[in-house]
């Protein structure tokens, strides 16, 4: 077999595949160029997903925090005629079942953000039950109100406006920090 002979079989092979090859891409490129863009949609729709979570995981742990905060803990939980023990046990139960609810949102917030939200957390458990020890188990609850708020007026910053004002921080891009 000589060199003309070849080149003529192996155009008659490649011409027909190459004609195929270009049918085939002509006919499915309008679908292949529709795959893509869903491809890209999708992972848009991901990240807006994923932004979406971020947000409600801020917004609940900034309800945590207004929630555990004294100022509100103990307007929500008092009642007339409540012991000390009791409204100590109340808040100290209503802290720990609000951040027990809420234990998922560290999945969608920054390290920083959750290291604050469950000390501060802890912070006030310690709070309350400082207080607490110091006063008469006699006393009335609205004295373990009274005192650990007068704890906190004392303080130099406020630090449920602090976590807040991180939480809020927490959302933004860290370019514009």
């Amino acid at each position: 077999m000589n060199l003309y002979s070849f080149a003529e079989s192996v155009l008659k092979l490649a011409v027909p595949g190459v004609l195929i090859l270009l049918a085939g891409y002509a006919l499915i490129r309008n679908d292949l160029k529709k795959y893509l863009s869903l491809q890209e949609q999708r992972s848009k729709g991901s990240e807006v997903h994923w932004m979406n979570l971020r947000l409600l995981a801020h917004e609940r742990l900034m309800v945590f925090v207004d929630r555990i905060n004294p100022e509100n803990l103990f307007i929500r939980l008092h009642r007339p005629g409540i012991t000390l023990a009791e409204l100590r046990a109340l808040a100290l139960q209503e802290i720990r079942s609000e951040f027990q609810h809420n234990i998922a949102q560290q999945l969608y917030v920054d390290q920083g953000v959750w290291d604050t939200v469950a000390g501060l957390k802890g912070d006030t458990l310690t709070l309350i039950k400082n207080v607490s020890a110091e006063l008469d188990e006699e006393a009335e609850g609205l004295e373990l109100g009274r005192g650990v708020l007068l704890r906190l007026s004392v303080l130099d910053h406020n630090p449920y406006e602090l976590a807040l004002k991180l939480i809020k921080q927490g959302l933004l891009p860290a370019k514009k920090r």
